[in-house]
């Protein structure tokens, strides 16, 4: 946690993919679900490489504590990695296509309104031109000078 950031926008600038879109997605972790996520992905990765509890926290915390996390720290992060793939992939493929789904079907709505107005606009337009040409008509049936305006 904490490098979590850069490495998305890193990332996304190397790609060039969207960088906001790419922030947002590391904004899931946040200190409420990082226990649950972070746990899960340490949990399926330990499972896949087949490693025994790299690292139990104990009851106390002390300098020996952060001492042995270091040391673990590598094979730690390689099962989270791991983990992280097997679980982020399938997810992020998901989302992805739940996401686009969602934004093209606003964007057909957004292109039908649109096309209704369009038309509603080309009506008035007709309408104004055709009722200026019928005081026009009358106008010179009559003689009058057209004085109203249309």
């Amino acid at each position: 946690m904490g490098i979590q950031l850069p490495i998305a926008l890193f990332t996304a600038s190397l790609l060039k993919w969207n960088k906001i879109a790419a922030l947002t997605g590391v904004w899931i972790t946040n200190p409420v679900s990082a226990p649950f996520i972070y746990g899960a992905t340490y949990l399926v990765g330990s499972k896949i490489i087949g490693v025994e509890k790299a690292f139990t926290v104990p009851g106390v915390l002390d300098f020996e504590l952060l001492q042995r996390t270091l040391e673990k720290a590598p094979e730690i992060l390689f099962c989270m990695t791991i983990g992280g793939i097997i679980i982020g992939l399938p997810l992020a493929l998901i989302s992805y296509y739940l996401s686009f789904s969602v934004v093209k079907r606003y964007q057909d709505k957004l292109k039908i309104r649109l096309k209704r107005q369009k038309e509603k606009l080309r009506q008035k337009k007709d309408d104004f031109i055709r009722k200026r040409r019928e005081k026009k008509k009358t106008c010179r049936k009559t003689g009058k000078k057209n004085q109203s305006k249309v």
